[in-house]
Formats: structure tokens, C-alpha cells, sequence
């Protein structure tokens, strides 16, 4: 794990790149499964250039008589997973006519494969999209949505970079790493990045374990719950607020004034948790307030960057403090919630506070980069897998439970419920 992911370039690592893109293109049921719904898109002059040059390199690279270990495609393993997830969720919007649009390759720090984003098509319209591991062969889902793109889409959209000519390193929950002629940026703030750095690797090691340990394969077995939202893949017009809405605000309390917005996404999310609870009809607490206004008097409740008094942290929101400011909020607005702070933080539990129709504002380390903490949504589940909105996407993203990196997590709840 140690070795330098461009500058190592040895026959091993080569062939073991080669192999496992020449299975995934070239495998038989893969290739039966795509060309029969995608109506021979793949069928150009370039693809076959492509599977040439590979099938080439691997007779190179393979000794003879030697087969790929690779057995399965993961685009054959995403087509089940879509099949038990459209039989396990209501109003899921894939069914058989669902395919791959376009196909995104993650790399891990030595340079091989280790996860896949596909973009997806449901009776030729977006429909979506699944992010999946690939550790050494082994394929789990890391998250999934019905609509929207993927947070590696979302981040490149956001800095500009063609994905078609950028090789992206998957390092962990939400972090990803690209290389450039000058370095390695982190691509969730496109600022530098050591990929060397002692720290980096060890949580890459440490999270691709994680994973293997608990990978999240959906098998139709557990029926999805949903909390406080709609069923995902239905008709909903609740625009989900995101950090980006509130970065140019002003807010000024007890002699401060803050100009511009930084580390407030928990505030954030408290407001998409009390205006979609509204939204419901399940309470009457956001009624009159603009979305900003809301975002404001949740932003001096939670004492969000020491707006209000001296605090616990230099920047962003005291964890444990954000039950207390929610529950400030709520009752400055005339509104009654059950709302409390848990750090017993096992999916059980979890699930059966979503099964009692509470909504969780969760607090998790390292989402994005090691030093950042991140507060997010949990809406509903789905077998091992939570239902997410991260802050910086209005779409609901469905995240396995074992790649979230859980500090605690706050419960939601009007009374009476």
C-alpha cells in the first residue's frame, strides 16, 4: 500500500489491471445483458479497438493457459442488484428496461480497480445511479440513487474536471483523490493532497476491511422503511436544502455579524429536517419562515461557529450541543419535539427509531477528508443501507451503514407523532 500509484509500474500490477478491465468488458453474460438493452451502443470502432488492445495486453501479461479470476462482471452483479432492489422498494423506478448509460472506474492507491459508478437509463430517461466496491474481486454496494449523479459527478461538475480523462482514487467514504501534472488533489476541496501520507493509507486499508467485513448486497430479503420522507422514486416537490443555498448569507446575533456561510451543515440539515417535517404536514414549526429565515434562527440556536457564546469547538457546531439547540428552536417557534442525542450508534438501533417515524440528524467523522466532520440526514433504510441526504446533493442517496463513520446521531420527532 505504500507504493507510489503512478511512478509503480510493475508487470504485476499491469496485468492485474488488464485482466480484470478485459473480464468486465468482455464477459460473456455482461455482454449478452448490455448489447441486448443497450441496442448495440457499445458496437463501435472504438470499443473494439479498445477490447483488442486488452485481450492483447492480458495474452502478454497471462501465462499460457491461465484464466482471470475474475468470474463475474460487476456490471453483472449491478443488473442483480437492481432486480432485488426494484423488489424491495416501493415506487423504485428501475425495472428490465434499466441499463448502463456510462461507466466510471475507481482506482485504489496501487492503481487497480477498486469500485465502479454506473450511471443508469430507465425506459431512455435518467434514472439514477449505483456506486459499488470492488475489493479484490468482491463486489458490495457503496451507495445508490433513483435520480441524480453520484457524488464523484457531483464534485468533478463541480471543479471542472472531464472524468472521461481523469483517473479518480477511491480512498474511503466520500473521499477520492485525483492526480494532475502538478500533484493530487483531494476532489472534495480540490486542495493538495499527500496520498503517500501515513494517515491516507491507513484509513484506505482500514476502510476497504470495514467493507469486507459488512459489504452491503441487497437480496430482496428485508422490505425498505421509510421515516418522515416520501417513498424515494415517487413524485415529491420538497426542494431538500443544501449547504450551497446559505454560502453568501449574512447573519448578525448578540453583537456579531457572520458574511458568508462556512461549516454550517449542521444547521443545514436541522432546517431540511424541520421544513420537510412541515412539508408533511406534521407540524406547523417552519410555517411563515423562509427558508433562509429558518436556516438563520437554527444557525444562532446550534451557536454554529460561536455565533451566540464561546463554545466547545473553533469552528462549525458543538456535537453535543446540537440537541439542546435544536430543541431551543423548536420551542422559540411554539413547537413541541421529541428530540434526543444517542451515541449508540448500531444500525438496530437506528432502524428502530426510522421505524417509529423519527428522522436522524447524524454526525460522522472523515466524510470528505480526514480532518472534516460532517453532519447529515437519515430518512428511511433499507436492508443494511441507510437512505441519505449529505448536504451537498438535494437527492437521496442510499449509503451502506458500513461506509459511514458514525460519532453520533440525534433523533427527530414531533409531538404528538
Amino acid at each position: 500500500m505504500g507504493r507510489h500509484p503512478i511512478l509503480t509500474e510493475s508487470l504485476l500490477k499491469t496485468g492485474e489491471a488488464f485482466r480484470r478491465t478485459a473480464s468486465y468488458l468482455a464477459n460473456n453474460e455482461f455482454r449478452s445483458a448490455v448489447f441486448s438493452t443497450l441496442g448495440g451502443i457499445f458496437m463501435k470502432r472504438k470499443f473494439f479497438a479498445l477490447l483488442t488492445a486488452l485481450c492483447l495486453l492480458v495474452c502478454i501479461s497471462l501465462p499460457a493457459g491461465a484464466t482471470s479470476p475474475i468470474d463475474s462482471s460487476p456490471a453483472n452483479f449491478v443488473f442483480e442488484q437492481i432486480s432485488a432492489i426494484a423488489s424491495t422498494i416501493p415506487n423504485c423506478p428501475w425495472n428490465e428496461s434499466t441499463t448502463i448509460s456510462t461507466t466510471t472506474t475507481l482506482f485504489n492507491l496501487d492503481g487497480i480497480p477498486n469500485g465502479y459508478i454506473f450511471n443508469l437509463l430507465t425506459d431512455d430517461a435518467e434514472s439514477g445511479f449505483i456506486q459499488i466496491h470492488d475489493i479484490d474481486g468482491s463486489y458490495s454496494i457503496y451507495c445508490y440513487a433513483f435520480d441524480g449523479h453520484s457524488e464523484v459527478d457531483s464534485m468533478a461538475n463541480y471543479w471542472g474536471y472531464d472524468l472521461s480523462d481523469t483517473e479518480i482514487y477511491f480512498l474511503g467514504s466520500f473521499k477520492y483523490a485525483i492526480a494532475t501534472d502538478s500533484g493530487y488533489l483531494n476532489l472534495a476541496s480540490n486542495a493538495p493532497i499527500d496520498i503517500g501520507d501515513e494517515t491516507v493509507q491507513t484509513n484506505a486499508i482500514a476502510y476497504a476491511e470495514q467493507v469486507s467485513v459488512d459489504p452491503l448486497i441487497i437480496d430482496d430479503a428485508e422490505p425498505s422503511m421509510e421515516s418522515g420522507i416520501m417513498p424515494l422514486g415517487s413524485d415529491d416537490d420538497f426542494y431538500w436544502p443544501i449547504t450551497d443555498d446559505f454560502k453568501n448569507l449574512s447573519i448578525s446575533y448578540n453583537g456579531k455579524t457572520h458574511n458568508g456561510m462556512h461549516d454550517h451543515c449542521t444547521p443545514t440539515a436541522a432546517t431540511g429536517i424541520f421544513r420537510y417535517l412541515t412539508h408533511l404536514g406534521k407540524t406547523s414549526c417552519t410555517s411563515g419562515e423562509s427558508t433562509n429565515k429558518t436556516f438563520e434562527k437554527l444557525y444562532i440556536s446550534l451557536n454554529t461557529n460561536n455565533i451566540s457564546f464561546s463554545s466547545f469547538v473553533s469552528v462549525g457546531t458543538a456535537r453535543n450541543q446540537i440537541d439542546v439547540g435544536l430543541r431551543s428552536y423548536a420551542s422559540g417557534n411554539n413547537c413541541s419535539f421529541d428530540i434526543e442525542r444517542s451515541s449508540f450508534n448500531t444500525l438496530s438501533s437506528m432502524k428502530d427509531h426510522l421505524d417509529r417515524g423519527r428522522l436522524l440528524l447524524i454526525s460522522v467523522d472523515d466524510f470528505g477528508d480526514p480532518a472534516v466532520d460532517h453532519s447529515i440526514v437519515a430518512t428511511g433504510y433499507s436492508s443494511n443501507s441507510l437512505y441519505i441526504q449529505n448536504g451537498w446533493s438535494r437527492n437521496r442517496i442510499m449509503y451502506s451503514y458500513s461506509s459511514l463513520d458514525i460519532a453520533q446521531y440525534v433523533y427527530i420527532s414531533p409531538l404528538p407523532w
